[in-house]
Order: C-alpha cells, then sequence, then structure tokens
C-alpha cells in the first residue's frame, strides 16, 4: 500500500532581537510546501520499481437452484406487476445456460471459468465474447448446511457446458435426481463405506463361537 509521500509545512524566520527596523514580512519565503524522501523510497524510486499495482478484476458468479432466483422489489410495488416483470428476466446463471447453447467455447468451460472468455452485459441480461482484458470468476459463498444449493455450487466448480439443471446432475450419461447424489457419483463427498466394509469383514472373520 501506498499512500503517497510524506509532506511537511516549513516556516522559516529569522531571529534578530538587536535590530530596531520593522521586519518586512515576506509570507511566501515564510511558507514552504515540501516533500520529505524517506531513504527506503529514494532507492525505491532510484532503481525505478513500481509505485503501485493493479490486480485482475473478479466476477462475483451467483446462481439458485430451479425457480428459485431472488426478486428485489419494494413494499410499495403490486405483487402481480413484480411477477410479470421477472417471469422471463434471465439472471446470471440463467444466462450462463443460453450462452452456452449458442458458443462452442463456453462448452468447454465450468461457470467460474466464464469470465475469462466472456463478459456479462447487464443491460442486455446475456454473456458476450470478450475481446480484451481478463477476468476471474468466483462463485458465492453457501455454507454447508444449505441443502442441495451447497451441492448444486460444488457441481459447478467441475460440470462445464451445461445448458440447463438437469445438465449439471448428468454424470456420465445419467441424469441423478439430486445434486447430492451426482457429488457422490462425481466423488466429490466422502462417505463411511470404507468404515460400513471394514465392520462387515469384521463381523464375519473376527466374530466369536
Amino acid at each position: 500500500m501506498n499512500k503517497g509521500p510524506d509532506r511537511a509545512n516549513l516556516k522559516i524566520t529569522t531571529a534578530d532581537k538587536d535590530s530596531t527596523e520593522t521586519p518586512i514580512i515576506d509570507e511566501i519565503k515564510q511558507y514552504y510546501d515540501c516533500r520529505y524522501i524517506s531513504p527506503c523510497e529514494a532507492v525505491w524510486r532510484t532503481f525505478a520499481f513500481d509505485i503501485h499495482h493493479r490486480w485482475l478484476p473478479v466476477q462475483r458468479l451467483t446462481f439458485h437452484l430451479l425457480y428459485k432466483q431472488p426478486i428485489l422489489f419494494k413494499d410499495n410495488e403490486d405483487i402481480d406487476e413484480i411477477l410479470n416483470f421477472n417471469e422471463h428476466k434471465r439472471t446470471i446463471f440463467l444466462a450462463w445456460f443460453e450462452a452456452n447453447k449458442i458458443y462452442p467455447l463456453g462448452k468447454n468451460l465450468t461457470y467460474c471459468e466464464y469470465p475469462r472468455y466472456f463478459v456479462w452485459m447487464a443491460d442486455k441480461r446475456e454473456w458476450k465474447p470478450r475481446k480484451i482484458g481478463v477476468s476471474i470468476g468466483r462463485l458465492t459463498y453457501i455454507p454447508v448446511g444449505s441443502g442441495e444449493l451447497y451441492y448444486l455450487r460444488l457441481l459447478l466448480s467441475y460440470q462445464n457446458g451445461c445448458c440447463n439443471y438437469d445438465s449439471i446432475k448428468t454424470i456420465n450419461g445419467f441424469i441423478h435426481q439430486t445434486y447430492k447424489e451426482a457429488c457422490y457419483a462425481m466423488r466429490l463427498l466422502a462417505d463411511d463405506k470404507e468404515f460400513i466394509d471394514a465392520i462387515i469383514k469384521s463381523n464375519d472373520l473376527a466374530s466369536g463361537n
């Protein structure tokens, strides 16, 4: 972090007590706006090191379950008008599905990788191929106890080219009923199968008469 060079206000005066003449006050000479350069900053600038750095922008990627996209509205708005306005309004997540149907490049990208090659056009509610720059996608944090939404987030980190909700749950050509089952099929979740098998084996081999 560079907050700029240190600066100091200096006032230069003379202390001549024996003089009886009325001193002439020169306010311009009395005030100097001085810049202080510390030794470390002097060396830094001598070697022409960068004074500041720029970080890549991060695109926050939201997602939701089927028919559970969030809607913002005011208390005094009519509920019917709100539903009619948002019925066919695409979210950034639903627009990702549509973009994968149009652009072949998107079929090889996960949701997180999408901002590297595509730009979200908020006014048109659609993704467009990126022409310049680079962006990093990050999925919204979901607590473990959130149920299916958590497992959806887990799958979005691995599944690419998804065109609908069923394609997210499709593993090796089989559509699973829940996102949790799909996570188990991809071995993304730990289970107790190894311990259960050991207990069953011990029950058969190590039990007493």
